[in-house]
């Protein structure tokens, strides 16, 4: 099992953020070597969210676990500015990292055991709002 299924350079390939705004992110208390964690914590995240599914992924089912990539790397965005020392505009970009990592996994059409398993659908993104 993977620890993480995406680094550093990822994020910057698979989103639209900028490598500045990593920097303006990233604090005394939350340095960039904190991302590498937050890689590891967002891949938990999203196999979280696969078991939430109906019928439940697991990460072992996967065939190709890196077409969840981008949904990863979205979810260290919201991770990263869920742990930033909070403003307005924080605040702001992490509600949309979180739509934006939502929308992504919901509408990802996945390989589990070779097989293609259609995209999530609405009720469980309803679901997972509690």
């Amino acid at each position: 099992m993977a620890s993480s299924i995406t680094t550093q350079a990822d994020l910057l390939t698979y989103t639209s953020v900028a490598d500045n705004e990593l920097g303006r992110i990233s604090t005394d208390r939350m340095n960039k070597d904190a991302f590498e964690r937050f890689h590891e914590l967002a891949w938990d995240a999203v196999k979280a969210l696969l078991l939430a599914r109906k019928p439940a992924i697991t990460e072992a089912q996967l065939t190709t676990p890196t077409q969840l990539a981008k949904c990863t790397c979205l979810m260290v965005l919201y991770l990263a500015y869920d742990s930033a020392e909070l403003n307005d505009d924080s605040v702001k970009r992490r509600k949309t990292w979180w739509k934006r990592m939502r929308r992504e996994f919901a509408t990802k059409e996945l390989t589990v055991d070779g097989e293609t398993v259609a995209a999530e659908g609405y009720g469980s993104r309803r679901a997972d709002r509690g």
